[in-house]
């Protein structure tokens, strides 16, 4: 009888394997040219087996989604975690690194595409609010509502893949903060 065991210290997480490969076609070259078939090419692997894992294009977008906004978030809560102005300039920094990285403009193209998986859950957004709270001071019902703190944020992060100067963009994100100082 043939021994049909994988050798020792092998093993493949194709889902995983997958899940990279359309994130990498995603952050490369965006949604224009983006489908099942292409994502199967690169992870070496028939559409079938996508379609084993994901189900649907959509199931897999939407998960490819949640990634890239998960780890997003734990940038930016990780720069807001030291409270204070500190934790504001931290999360500048960080939304400046972000929009040098290709998968900013993924995320946003997943977005404006209507991709459910490329917004913050509620409770990542309430999180986000009582964090910039903390940062400025102040009790978190004085800033804007905890849905539209994501979106905000992303418009500095447009700004800057649209190439206005940083410094401008930076001079901006710092003035409206502080607006709410008192």
């Amino acid at each position: 009888m043939v021994n049909q065991t994988k050798p020792q210290g092998i093993v493949r997480d194709r889902k995983r394997e997958i899940m990279q490969a359309a994130t990498d076609l995603v952050v490369d070259g965006g949604l224009t040219n983006w489908s099942i078939d292409k994502c199967s090419q690169r992870a070496r692997c028939t559409k079938g087996l996508v379609l084993h894992y994901f189900k649907s294009k959509d199931a897999l977008l939407n998960q490819l989604a949640a990634s890239l906004l998960a780890e997003r978030w734990t940038r930016w809560a990780a720069a807001l975690s030291g409270g204070g102005i500190g934790g504001l300039d931290t999360l500048w920094s960080r939304l400046s690194d972000e929009a040098k990285r290709a998968s900013a403009r993924a995320i946003l193209e997943l977005r404006l595409a209507g991709v459910s998986g490329a917004t913050l859950p509620p409770k990542e957004t309430t999180e986000l609010q009582r964090l910039l709270a903390r940062a400025l001071d102040l009790p978190a019902d004085e800033l804007p509502a905890a849905g539209v703190l994501e979106p905000l944020l992303e418009g500095y992060l447009l700004a800057l893949l649209g190439g206005v100067p940083d410094e401008e963009v930076r001079e901006a994100f710092f003035q409206y903060w502080l607006s709410y100082v008192k």
